[in-house]
């Protein structure tokens, strides 16, 4: 229940496990999480050894872009994710080898009030599938400074304090 500023970064190592026993292999960042049928997701699909971008409805997970890894992706295997939120954008990373964006339609409350990609939970997934996960960081850009002063005070008049209401200013040695 804190602010989110409409960029923020997502990482995790996603390792999506074997498939057997009639379970995928699969593993994804989840993002604007709103209930267990509407939210957005992007990550790796062994299965299909492509990343994916895409959202959930009431009936299916929907793939909206995908984008072929170099190679292949391997079931049993590390890749780290980084997944950049910004507005209603989504790009991700893995490995620093390979990015796959999409910009998705900004979602519209029953007020009419456009919610970018910020305003719902965030958390990890997989789509009838097991997968471990790890080195889970959820992150935000320092917020800028707006300014900066540096004071010596080798002398009284520094402008950082009003004149004194009795007496007066002394600086010495770097003190005021």
């Amino acid at each position: 229940d804190e602010y989110i500023p409409n960029y923020f970064e997502m990482l995790a190592t996603l390792n999506p496990v074997k498939p057997t026993g009639g379970f995928k292999s699969n593993a994804y960042i989840i993002f604007d999480y709103q209930s267990d049928t509407d939210f957005k997701f992007a990550g790796i699909n062994v299965s299909t050894s492509k990343l994916e971008i895409g959202h959930r409805t009431e009936t299916e997970w929907v793939v909206d872009v995908q984008g072929v890894y170099p190679g292949s992706l391997k079931a049993g295997t590390n890749y780290n994710v980084f997944l950049a939120l910004n507005g209603s954008n989504v790009t991700i990373v893995v490995d620093n080898k390979v990015s796959l964006s999409h910009t998705f339609d900004l979602r519209i409350d029953a007020f009419g009030i456009a919610h970018g990609l910020k305003d719902g939970m965030v958390g990890l997934g997989a789509n009838n599938s097991k997968a471990m996960i790890d080195n889970v960081i959820v992150q935000r850009l320092r917020p800028p400074v707006t300014f900066t002063l540096t004071e010596t005070f080798d002398a009284a008049s520094s402008g950082l304090f009003a004149p004194p209401v009795s007496g007066e200013w002394i600086a010495s040695g770097g003190i005021l």
